[in-house]
């Protein structure tokens, strides 16, 4: 091998280097012709020799080049990074290497002094610097040389004069690259290297250069070395760095202290500086203690910066004052080290003494800290006071309290308070420029800037107390502390109250308890106020009381008894009565303090019996008071315990001493707790003390009413007390008469027992009312008959007198209670319900025959066996055919069930009964063209079958009933819909028919339901005019058309209209109908029977409506309009006989006292019959009315119907066409013969029972003579009938056993059994078969023999005084309660509230109007079922403006809610006041009625229509619950029609949910939603009488309100907020009835599906997540919204549903929940970025707005928002329109994210990654903009969990 010389190799290098410089252009081009590299790479070659020399060489050769410009000193560079990257470790070439690039370096900085170096700490343009400690770790101590050499301040010797100035700036900006990377902890970086670097730099700032020339280097260096601490986390995982972050702060304060450096800076720099720094050694401090690091390093940093800020004067700036102060406190608050606490100290004091400066420079005034900051350090010094003993750092605190009050002095408060928010708002706007306001320190600043603007805001805090402590931040309690100190003292005293309520937290009463009480101690003492002392004494001292809290109660207890123990020498301190009674409470909460408590009471005892009387406006009587009450309230709290020890003392005081009432009161009061707690009997402490104090009391003029009342209070609890024997009788009596009577009657005495003295002299009431109340009150807790007793035997006596009372005493009302409670208790069942029980047993009829009880029962047992003969020949086919038809209805109406007992209370197939296969057979065999009359009691035949069937069933069968109800009902539908033939078709729509009249009379609650349906179904497929356009398909029109199914239909519309007339609308409907078919007349020619049984059925119906409670004025007018419409009608000529007919019986079932027109048609029909009498039946062309008129006249309801001169006209009537119209003897015999029987009904021993007898006798012999006519037969036969009391034509609900027995009670045995005996032979019953063939007389007699069964069975029924349950549940109420006995008070009280109502609105009436409400109030508090009446017709009197204006028609609702669920007309009056809501007026005090309208009746309404309250209430709950067993049999349930409470909500609906609403109806509206939604949300049917009804109401409701819904405007109110939420809660169903609205209206949609997410469960991370990410994407496309004031209610809205939704559930804890909706709020914010706009970033909006906003509100330390109160709009809006909550997310979430749980380890990588992606995008849409540097910041917090290199580089370059 050839030898190599190294001077050779050295100058081979030189000799590169020089052809380089000289041929440059061609240095990098290879030799033609040759393979030898070109000049350059040869010398490129040699960079990394393995010889040092040589390299060194190399490497300074293109320095060299560089330098000459031969080649570029960017390649170069490049060149020499990578040879050093490639170099061997360890070896003399990286050396040479670095010097290299340090030489490059130095070269560019010296030659081109404002090049950009495009240095990075990452990527192709990585810092060589960063490269070589990278790969040769080795070159870090060289590489310190390098730099020191770069900072040589020779070099500038060397640099151009101009530009020496820059050189070291442009150095410090070349260098930034590599110094970031060491100092903020790059990849790599060994831990000593950041304070190496640290100390280089502050050696560099240490050069004495010129001071001009180098005072920019050194300015800037400083910014950045401070920048470097702003961006190193503030609380590191790393103890390394947390010393690196130290050593760079004392650094950065070590340097303004030494003159020469801090002499070369300017002032404005040395201003700015010293303040940036304060701040960032604050924010450091804080979290360190946050994170429980010490903080003496860093206090004694912030000393030395502040006493330098003393020693320059005005050169350094001070602290900020808003964020100085708090932020010390905090820190003081939970100080850790004696030398911290006082460090802390002396901070404030000087931080104080700077204050009190500037408070003598007026100019300077607006720098001062707000007064109200100031007193936020009292806890933290008090704390200090509380926990050190005598020592430097407590007298330091104690005299920094003195200043601070000192100062407190002599502020103006007012000037501060004026412009307190504005100054702090400034200054919080200025601070967030700052880095340094991160973490702790943000949120101390948030906090802050919230305090100062509450505590400005007086009326907030009064009307929200809780806004004080929000306990969601650490610095909290702080603030609130200062409140105690807050101008207005309301405010102090809530305060006092928030304080005390919050401080039995276990960790706060650890540290801050004691705190607490020296705080309220010196507030004591300083307050002026004697309101605060007191609530501190009776309210904070006590509630600082805990069993497990000796420390504060023994502070207490020394406390109290200081106070009670003053000397005489300190007469002035009234403070003896307060120790008492603070004295109490103690013991109230500790009960170890009682021998204290005892020993007090004691001692004063014995010194009060050595003064016989007191001065009451002395300090012996205030402590007398105390004494006496504190005794009281201690035998109210544990008489058991005490008492025993307790009495003695008050016997002593007694007998002693002379008390005035006050004390003699409390006595009682005391002795009364004692007796109510079993420790000592009535009668013993009545005998011992008390009736001595009464007896005494009671000679005194006037009396006193404190004695008095005591006293009551002692005879209500001997009132209630269960002794039953005679001594405690008599003592009770004695009380009552002796002592309670003359309260109430002062003129009643024992004395007076002379009879001439008049009983309203003797029960003159009380007129001191204070007096009559306590006696009241004592007297309603005796029992009913106790309280009889002393009042008057008439209560006509009593409430005479109290209805001239213009101010009624309301305990009058707990006694009537008492009384009608006990009355209703104790009636008889058949007075409770309008029916007296049986007659006698026997009666003597004027024969002289007696018809006894047991001969009843031989006729009762004898047709019973006709009739079972009767359905058993029908059943079994047995029957003759031709009788076939009468049987079956005969069968119809004697069918008596009988469930076989294997099948009783159990579950039986109601299409396997004999009930059930009868139906059918009925509906296949019956027919009605034997007779008219037949037609006419048609459906009367089913009624009495469906009601004894379904009776069995609900009786002995388990079936439930609506549901065996309804699968009758849906049969007999499918049957008239297959029905071909009109006699099947109108037997299913009679039977269906009386299948609705059973229903009623069986009291099935689903009647009203049923009978709806079937009338609508009727008139919409059956009536002609609709039906022929709309008829099913399946039946033929001639069919349905046919005269048999169109009689049918008009009968049923008008029985089945009587079942449902609360729906006038439908009522309505089926009168118009009816009307149409008289007007007809292609009907009336065509037709027969229709237009009969349209007359007929719409008089059935107006009599029902006439003689209805609970009429209206509409329906009213419809009645008197449709009667005068017919009375009209029949006006006509040539009328059908079957017109005047039909009209004639309808109307003749109207009473004439009730509708006055029917008096015209009687005395027309009067008229008519005199002629036809006086003419002697000569025609006169009106013959079809005179046969109308004798059945009217015979059957015409009302008092005088039956008088002699109308039974005269008809005898001589009949006599008459018994020769001259024989064609229609028929109705002249049966008027009658009517007329006959109901006239003996009333008068057995009249004149006309001969007449009777020889009606009877004359139609037997007409039935058993061979020459009688088929015509006289059948007349004879029906005609028997009427005489022996069958009703043809009245309504069917007149059961046949009341009214019409005269011929089975007073007739005689013979004529009986011949009328029943010649019936059965026609009939084909008897043994006689002779007159078989006649089948349609054989027919007739079947059916009157069943009818007489029935009536015979009726009576003895009633004999036996058995109860009828169909007569009471079909009655009408009756009009009053005169039924009841004249001493009943439930009768005088509603015969007076009658009074009221007719007398009370005429101006002499000497009725007090006001005492209705007394009345209607004590019904309304009644506990109990009413005894039915007509309540309807009474309280519609009250809503007129006579009585509106004592507000009687409000107590009118709250009575109806009260009982309208047991009471019809009570339930129709709400129902009518409801439909007239829109009539209400519009002034505020009806605007009150209405809500409470709404609230009560509508609620009651709901709740009888099946949907139970979920809420209890005066209107709510089950009504089973006030009735007492003893009525719950007899006491009828209201069923409300689906269509009724329809036709409410639609008329409020249309009253309410009008455009432009007022702020009043807006309230309404909350009302009647709250309503509707307290009944239909999740709706409790086991109540309902349907469950079938009630679902079907419920989606009518649903419609209607999701119409409200979809009319709702945008909500912006507080009001319209809440009624779009209710609407939400009960009228949106699923999600996807929302689907509509998204487009229409945001905020609608918004607050609608957070509404639905938080009430119903539904998937809220799926919809709230899509929610928000729609919200924020509107309002980056829709300018106007984003810049509108309400945007924020969009995400308030939401942020509210988020924060319920993290409130547990689906099994994860709160910190998965929130982590979980960290997570999808930060996947939509980095969609929504992607939608940005150049007019708006949404992405900055979304972080200010949504994270923020949530992440403040709802990351809270405790969990307590869990309802809709406690969430407030204008708070939501408050923290994110603060400029300094964004801030807070550097605090809350890092310390969220940042936990050791394994459970949470998927959220941290998750949070993460998302977090670094918008990191970038945030820095791509706004460099070095807030939000990337709150970003940022969480994400150093969070570096120890980033695991990926390429992020944490990332990380590192973003913070440059």
């Amino acid at each position: 091998m050839e030898l190599q010389h190294r001077s050779i190799q050295i100058n081979s290098v030189r000799s590169l280097a020089t052809s380089i410089l000289n041929n440059s252009s061609s240095a990098d081009v290879s030799p033609k012709g040759s393979n030898k590299p070109s000049t350059l790479k040869q010398l490129w070659s040699l960079v990394n020799s393995l010889k040092g020399i040589i390299s060194s060489n190399a490497v300074s050769g293109l320095v060299s080049l560089v330098r000459a410009e031969a080649l570029p000193w960017l390649d170069v560079l490049t060149g020499l990074t990578d040879a050093l990257a490639t170099a061997p470790s360890h070896s003399l070439t990286v050396i040479s290497l670095l010097e290299g690039i340090t030489s490059v370096l130095v070269f560019q900085l010296e030659s081109q002094i404002h090049t950009v170096y495009p240095f990075s700490v990452k990527g192709r343009k990585v810092h060589p610097f960063i490269t070589a400690v990278t790969t040769k770790p080795e070159t870090w101590v060289p590489l310190l040389s390098q730099l020191e050499l770069i900072f040589e301040p020779s070099r500038l010797a060397i640099v151009n004069s101009a530009d020496k100035s820059e050189f070291f700036s442009n150095a410090l900006e070349m260098l930034k690259p590599f110094l970031n990377f060491v100092l903020l902890g790059g990849i790599g970086v060994e831990k000593q290297w950041s304070l190496e670097i640290v100390n280089l730099l502050f050696r560099s700032l240490q050069n004495t250069i010129d001071d001009d020339l180098f005072r920019t280097f050194r300015e800037q260096l400083l910014y950045y070395l401070l920048g470097v601490s702003q961006k190193i986390p503030l609380v590191s995982h790393d103890q390394h760095t947390e010393r690196s972050q130290l050593h760079l702060v004392q650094s950065l304060v070590h340097v303004l202290r030494v003159p020469y450096i801090r002499n070369s800076l300017s002032h404005n720099f040395l201003r700015e500086y010293s303040s940036s720094l304060g701040l960032q050694i604050l924010s450091l401090l804080c979290d360190a203690h946050y994170n429980k690091r010490s903080l003496n390093d860093y206090l004694r940093l912030l000393s030395q910066l502040i006493n330098l800020q003393n020693e320059t004067q005005t050169i350094l700036s001070e602290p900020n004052s808003v964020l100085f102060w708090p932020a010390l406190c905090y820190l003081l608050l939970d100080a850790q080290s004696i030398e911290s606490q006082t460090l802390i100290l002396d901070l404030l004091d000087e931080s104080l003494r700077k204050q009190e400066q500037h408070q003598k420079q007026i100019e300077a005034a607006d720098d001062k800290i707000p007064p109200m900051l100031i007193d936020i350090v009292i806890l933290p010094l008090f704390q200090l006071v509380a926990e050190l003993g005598p020592g430097t750092v407590r007298n330091q605190a104690m005299e920094l309290t003195r200043k601070i009050e000192k100062y407190r002095e002599t502020t103006d408060h007012d000037r501060f308070l004026s412009n307190a928010e504005q100054k702090v708002e400034k200054e919080v706007s200025a601070l967030l420029k700052s880095p340094s306001v991160i973490g702790t320190l943000a949120d101390i600043l948030a906090a802050t800037n919230r305090f100062v603007k509450l505590f400005v805001a007086t009326s907030q805090i009064k009307t929200n107390p809780s806004l004080l402590f929000n306990r969601n931040s650490p610095s909290d309690l702080l603030f609130l502390t200062s409140y105690l100190f807050h101008p207005n003292p309301e405010i102090r005293i809530k305060t006092l109250s928030t304080i005390t309520a919050f401080i039995d937290n276990p960790e706060l009463a650890q540290n801050q308890k004691i705190t607490i009480f020296f705080i309220i101690l010196y507030l004591l003492s300083n307050d002026p106020l004697s309101s605060i002392h007191l609530h501190i004494f009776y309210h904070s001292f006590p509630e600082l009381i805990s069993p497990n809290d000796p420390i504060i109660t023994a502070k207490l207890l020394k406390l109290s008894l200081s106070l009670v123990e003053r000397k005489e020498t300190e007469k002035d301190m009234k403070l003896g009565a307060v120790g008492v009674r603070l004295l109490h409470k103690l013991w109230e909460k500790q009960k170890r303090c009682w021998r204290s408590l005892r020993f007090v009471l004691s001692e004063w005892v014995q010194r009060r019996k050595l003064k016989e009387i007191l001065d009451q406006h002395s300090e012996e009587y205030e402590m007398e008071i105390a004494v006496l009450v504190t005794i009281r309230d201690i035998c109210k709290a544990k008489a058991r315990d005490y008492a025993e020890e307790l009495i003695p003392f008050l016997s002593s005081l007694l007998q002693s001493v002379v008390l005035l009432p006050t004390s003699m009161s409390l006595i009682i009061e005391a002795l009364n707790a004692s007796v109510e707690a079993d420790v000592v009997d009535p009668r013993a402490a009545w005998t011992v003390i008390l009736s001595y104090i009464a007896d005494a009391v009671m000679q005194t003029n006037p009396l006193n009413i404190d004695i008095i009342s005591s006293l009551c209070q002692f005879y209500q609890i001997a009132a209630v007390k269960s002794d039953e024997s005679e001594v405690y009788i008599d003592f009770k009596q004695d009380l009552l008469s002796s002592y309670i009577r003359p309260l109430i009657f002062p003129s009643y005495s024992s004395s007076i027992v002379l009879p001439e003295v008049v009983d309203t002299v003797l029960f003159e009431i009380s007129s001191n009312k204070s007096i009559l109340k306590h006696a009241l009150r004592a007297l309603s807790y005796f029992r009913g008959p106790d309280i009889l007793s002393i009042f008057p035997e008439y209560p006509k006596i009593l409430l005479s007198k109290i209805l001239l009372e213009v101010s009624n005493v309301e305990e009058w009302q707990l006694v009537f209670n008492k009384l009608i409670h006990h009355e209703i208790d104790n009636m008889r069942r058949g007075l409770f319900k309008n029916f007296s029980g049986g007659k006698s047993a026997s009666v003597v009829t004027s024969t002289g025959n007696e018809v006894n009880k047991s001969q009843i029962q031989q006729f009762k047992e004898h047709l019973l066996n006709i009739s079972q003969k009767v359905v058993k020949d029908w059943e079994s086919g047995t029957v003759n055919p031709g009788l076939r038809n009468g049987y079956a209805i005969a069968s119809l109406i004697a069918y008596r069930p009988t469930l076989p007992p294997s099948e009783h209370n159990s579950q039986v197939d109601i299409k396997s009964t004999r009930f059930y296969r009868m139906m059918i057979n009925g509906i296949q065999d019956i027919a009605l063209t034997d007779h008219w009359i037949v037609r006419v009691n048609a459906i009367h035949y089913w009624w009495r079958f469906f009601e004894n069937g379904l009776h069995d069933f609900i009786i002995h069968g388990k079936n439930d009933e609506e549901s065996t109800v309804q699968n009758l009902v849906n049969d007999l539908f499918e049957r008239l819909t297959e029905a071909k033939f009109p006699v099947v078709c109108q037997s299913v729509i009679l039977s269906l028919t009386g299948l609705c009249l059973s229903l009623k009379s069986l009291n099935i609650l689903s009647v009203q339901t049923h009978a709806g349906n079937t009338l609508r179904h009727l008139l919409r497929n059956y009536v002609s005019e609709t039906a022929s356009a709309i008829h099913d398909q399946k039946q033929d029109w001639s069919l349905i058309s046919s005269d048999e199914v169109q009689f049918a239909v008009m009968l049923t519309i008008g029985h089945l209209a009587t079942l449902i007339s609360m729906d006038e609308r439908l009522t309505r409907k089926v009168v118009e109908t009816m009307i149409e078919q008289l007007n007809d007349k292609n009907s009336s020619s065509t037709s027969e029977w229709a237009p009969f049984a349209s007359c007929y059925g719409l008089g059935i119906l107006l009599s029902h409506l006439v003689s209805s409670p609970t009429k209206t004025v509409a329906m009213s007018t419809l009645c008197t309009n449709t009667v005068s419409y017919i009375y009209d009608y029949l006006s006509n000529d040539n009328l059908p006989l079957n017109i005047f007919l039909g009209s004639m019986l309808g109307l003749a079932n109207i009473d004439r006292e009730e509708e006055p027109l029917i008096n015209n048609v009687y005395q027309k029909a009067l008229g008519a019959l005199r002629d036809f009498v006086e003419m002697n039946g000569k025609d006169d062309g009106n013959k079809e009315f005179v046969v109308g008129s004798v059945w009217f006249l015979a059957f015409s309801q009302g008092k005088t119907s039956y008088k002699g001169e109308v039974i005269d006209l008809l005898e001589k009537a009949m006599q008459i066409s018994g020769k001259a119209w024989k064609k229609h003897y028929f109705h002249f015999a049966q008027a009658y013969s009517h007329a006959l029987q109901k006239s003996l009904e009333l008068d057995p021993s009249s004149h006309h029972l001969s007449s009777f007898n020889a009606q009877i006798h004359s139609h037997l012999r007409i039935l058993t003579s061979p020459d009688s006519t088929s015509n006289s037969r059948h007349t004879s036969i029906i005609t028997l009938g009427t005489l022996a009391g069958i009703d043809f034509v009245l309504l069917p609900s007149i059961n046949d056993g009341f009214g019409n027995t005269h011929f089975f009670k007073n007739s005689s045995k013979k004529n009986i059994t011949e009328v029943v005996n010649s019936l059965t032979s026609i009939a084909g019953l008897g043994t006689e078969t002779a007159m078989i063939s006649d089948l349609k007389g054989g027919r007739l007699a079947a059916i009157i023999l069943a009818r007489l069964f029935k009536k015979v069975e009726a009576i003895d029924r009633e004999g036996s005084g058995e109860s009828v349950s169909n007569i009471a549940s079909i009655s009408s109420e009756p009009k009053d309660y005169s039924r009841l006995p004249i001493t009943s008070y439930l009768r005088a009280f509603f015969d007076g509230l009658t009074e009221i109502a007719t007398k009370g609105n005429l101006a002499d009436s000497p009725l007090s109007i006001e005492s209705a409400n007394l009345i209607l109030s004590t019904f309304t508090s009644l506990n109990c079922a009413l005894p039915p009446v007509n309540w309807f017709t009474l309280l519609s009197k009250f809503n007129n403006p006579t009585f509106k204006k004592y507000k009687i028609h409000h107590q009118s609702i709250l009575m109806a809610s009260r009982h309208a669920s047991k009471s019809f007309p009570l339930m129709e009056f709400l129902a009518y006041t409801l439909i007239g809501f829109s009539d209400i007026e519009k002034n505020d005090e009806e605007i009150e009625f209405k809500k409470l309208l709404i609230n009560y009746g509508l609620a009651k309404i709901l709740e009888i229509s099946g949907f139970a309250s979920k809420k209890d209430g005066p209107s709510q709950g089950k009504d089973n619950k006030f009735l007492t067993e003893k009525r719950m049999d007899i006491s009828k349930t209201v069923v409300v029609p689906n269509s009724r409470v329809l036709e409410i909500v639609n008329c409020l609906v249309a009253d309410l949910f009008k455009d432009d609403a007022s702020k009043e109806v807006q309230e309404l509206q909350v009302i009647f939603l709250t309503t509707m939604v307290d009944h239909l949300v999740s709706p409790n049917t086991n109540d309902a009488h349907s469950v079938g009804a009630v679902t079907a109401l419920y989606q009518d409701l649903l419609k209607i309100l999701k119409i409200i819904y979809s009319k709702l405007p945008s909500p912006i109110t507080s009001e319209q907020i809440r009624v779009t939420r209710l609407i939400t809660q009960c009228a949106i169903s699923t999600i996807d009835d929302l689907s509509q609205s998204k487009t229409d209206d945001l905020k609608k949609y918004t607050l609608v599906v957070c509404t639905f997410t938080e009430f119903f469960h539904l998937d809220s991370s799926k919809y709230l997540t899509q929610l928000l990410q729609e919200c924020l994407i509107a309002v980056g496309k829709n300018h106007k919204l984003h810049q509108s004031s309400s945007k924020l209610l969009l995400f308030s809205w939401i942020a509210r549903a988020i924060c319920l939704a993290m409130i547990g559930g689906n099994n994860q804890t709160t910190k998965q929940l929130r982590l979980s909706w960290l997570v999808r709020i930060l996947d939509v914010l980095i969609v929504v970025s992607s939608k940005r706009t150049d007019e708006f970033d949404i992405l900055e909006y979304g972080v200010k707005v949504v994270l923020s906003g949530i992440v403040n509100t709802c990351w809270i330390r405790e969990n307590v928002m869990r309802k809709e109160e406690e969430w407030d709009d204008s708070k939501f809006s408050q923290i994110v329109q603060d400029s300094a909550s964004i801030r807070r997310l550097t605090l809350l979430v890092p310390n969220e994210v940042d936990a050791m749980d394994i459970q949470i380890k998927d959220f941290q990588k998750q949070i993460i990654k998302r977090l670094f992606r918008l990191l970038e995008i945030s820095r791509e849409l706004k460099p070095h903009g807030e939000i990337q540097f709150v970003f940022n910041t969480i994400l150093k917090k969070l570096e120890h969990l980033i695991p990926e290199e390429s992020q944490r580089i990332l990380l590192l370059e973003n913070s440059l």
